[in-house]
């Protein structure tokens, strides 16, 4: 018994020591696997806000402010990772305005997991974080670009390294690349 403690033991050791895990960079994180909804012309659009996601009905966020914090982070993301872009960058500006684009989405999923657990075992303690991003026109409303996002989509081969927050954190890397190169016209379908 003592024995089986010992590996058990020794095993949680190594799964913690390999979390340590990179941080993401715009350069390593990969886009999102988009879908251009209303043909534009990204030129036209000069300025971009963050609205504050939707939380699809049923899903219970315990953190009354991760949604907010979640957009404030998009915007971050965009503004100093991608600067230059787009020549004004804001968060929860809602006012319609010509040339501005809106990104904003719904959360369809969402759960913490266990770190501790997923670095014993993958496929123990599964975070979840799921939903999808839209680019629309602030003056007509029509969703120019569509993405969804999971975890699937965005994490690496070690998974049960990552944190929930790492998984949040790539999530953002990826939505404000896809903007990016959306604006910049070097994603199209």
């Amino acid at each position: 018994m003592k024995r089986m403690k010992r590996i058990f033991l020794g095993i949680l050791v190594i799964s913690l020591l390999n979390g340590c895990v990179t941080h993401s960079t715009p350069h390593n994180t990969s886009t999102l696997d988009f879908t251009i909804k209303t043909p534009a012309n990204p030129d036209k659009y000069q300025s971009v806000t963050f609205l504050p996601f939707m939380v699809h009905k049923g899903v219970n966020i315990n953190d009354s402010k991760f949604v907010e914090n979640f957009s404030a982070e998009l915007y971050a993301r965009l503004r100093y990772d991608h600067s230059g872009v787009f020549q004004e960058i804001s968060f929860n500006n809602k006012k319609p305005e010509t040339g501005k684009i809106i990104v904003t989405g719904t959360i369809r999923k969402y759960r913490k997991g266990s770190y501790t657990k997923r670095s014993i075992l993958i496929g123990l303690g599964v975070g979840l974080f799921e939903g999808e991003m839209v680019i629309k026109d602030s003056l007509n409303g029509k969703i120019l670009l569509s993405a969804p996002f999971n975890e699937i989509s965005l994490v690496s081969n070690n998974y049960g390294s990552k944190t929930f927050r790492n998984l949040v954190t790539d999530t953002a890397v990826a939505i404000a690349k896809t903007v990016a190169l959306w604006k910049q016209k070097k994603i199209t379908r």
